[in-house]
């Protein structure tokens, strides 16, 4: 495990890594890279994001949310945490930039099928929610995007697909895509290759 944050060893390490990443020292090989802190210095160790009481998360736990409350009654602090996460944004879709740019710099992009997926994330306090505790679509929705190759005919593109997907769909989805013949016991899921081509 990653060590974020000095949490506790026994604790995943990946659960809160969204929260506290700005805090990870560039120059350390064993923790992750944080550019979202250069973007906007100094907002988790403002918020402090990576203290006891936001990354104890057992009275998130324990039906008091005691330290989600202390958190949203602060203005301060929740700028400060908005902007870390806005930061972590601004971060991601620099950092799919630049895959996308050298994909087409090493004419990769023609036979390429680029898919992406995020995190819900946190709400921020969207109609009041912070945490995902609940069954709204905030809580339940993630973005997830399939780019076809560039210059290949019969797949849609920028279009925007109204059915219900899974993220279970994207293994045969692209075991079809890539030509790969594999049992119906090997995954979960269906092909999502029907929705991705082009209307006639």
């Amino acid at each position: 495990a990653l060590p974020i944050c000095r949490r506790s060893p026994t604790a995943p390490a990946i659960s809160y890594a969204h929260t506290c990443i700005g805090s990870a020292d560039p120059a350390s090989e064993e923790e992750p890279f944080g550019m979202a802190a250069a973007v906007y210095p100094n907002a988790l160790a403002a918020a402090g994001a990576c203290s006891p009481r936001v990354m104890n998360r057992s009275s998130a736990f324990n039906g008091t949310y005691e330290s989600y409350i202390e958190i949203i009654q602060n203005d301060t602090t929740v700028r400060a945490l908005r902007r870390a996460y806005y930061a972590t944004i601004t971060f991601t879709d620099a950092a799919l930039g630049r895959v996308l740019d050298e994909l087409e710099r090493l004419k990769l992009d023609q036979n390429t099928v680029i898919t992406f997926i995020g995190d819900h994330g946190y709400q921020n306090g969207q109609k009041g929610e912070w945490c995902k505790s609940t069954l709204t679509e905030l809580a339940t929705r993630v973005p997830m995007f399939v780019v076809p190759p560039r210059g290949q005919t019969g797949w849609a593109r920028g279009e925007r697909v109204k059915a219900v997907v899974e993220t279970v769909d994207l293994m045969p989805t692209l075991a079809e895509l890539a030509g790969l013949d594999l049992p119906a016991q090997a995954y979960a899921g269906e092909s999502l290759r029907p929705l991705l081509r082009s209307s006639p």
